[in-house]
């Protein structure tokens, strides 16, 4: 089994809070079974003529072969790689979790429904959603100042949501054979035609 872990490559604090969660998975399963991309793939450092282009075949060819894919989404705007990642999983047929520390709330009128994404797509797709919407409560303050304490709080969330993510992975029932299948020379989407 196989677990992707999607997540935003541009930050290191977004980086950093995927291998916390890829590091806990695959204490559980082994460092085989979880692919980290930007980690796994060498980001950094890969050198290819379409750099973009090679990245995207390095993923796809992990993501056809995975059990799960866990994604770890935060905010109004959700990354585009990691919504890409979400949808080809989706349409394989592998279950998709959702990781969001995000206390936000959304919907598109005030009093209708709520989604935890601001895309109701999201919610759709997910297999299963880890919300730790809230800072965590610390048993003893650090004594140095209020930010080293708001710092801490914010460490225990992440941890916290960490936690709770491997737990719902490691939960997934067995994988089956799947019967869908995504072509490579497939458009991602129907254009629309009038009839």
């Amino acid at each position: 089994m196989s677990y992707y872990v999607a997540h935003r490559l541009f930050a290191a604090h977004d980086r950093a809070l995927a291998a916390q969660l890829a590091h806990h998975l695959a204490r559980k399963l082994g460092e085989d079974h979880v692919f980290l991309p930007f980690c796994d793939t060498d980001e950094e450092s890969l050198v290819a003529d379409v750099k973009g282009r090679r990245l995207f075949e390095l993923d796809r060819e992990r993501l056809n072969r995975i059990h799960a894919l866990i994604a770890i989404l935060h905010g109004p705007s959700p990354d585009d790689g990691v919504c890409m990642e979400i949808g080809y999983a989706a349409a394989r047929g592998v279950p998709v979790i959702l990781l969001t520390t995000d206390f936000q709330n959304y919907s598109a009128t005030p009093g209708g429904p709520r989604t935890h994404f601001p895309d109701p797509l999201l919610d759709a797709l997910a297999t299963r959603i880890v919300r730790t919407p809230r800072l965590a409560t610390l048993t003893q303050p650090s004594g140095t100042s209020r930010f080293a304490d708001f710092a801490l709080r914010n460490q225990a969330q992440a941890q916290q949501a960490v936690e709770a993510c491997v737990d719902a992975a490691l939960q997934l029932p067995a994988p089956t054979k799947s019967t869908a299948r995504v072509r490579a020379d497939s458009t991602v989407y129907e254009p629309f035609r009038v009839r």
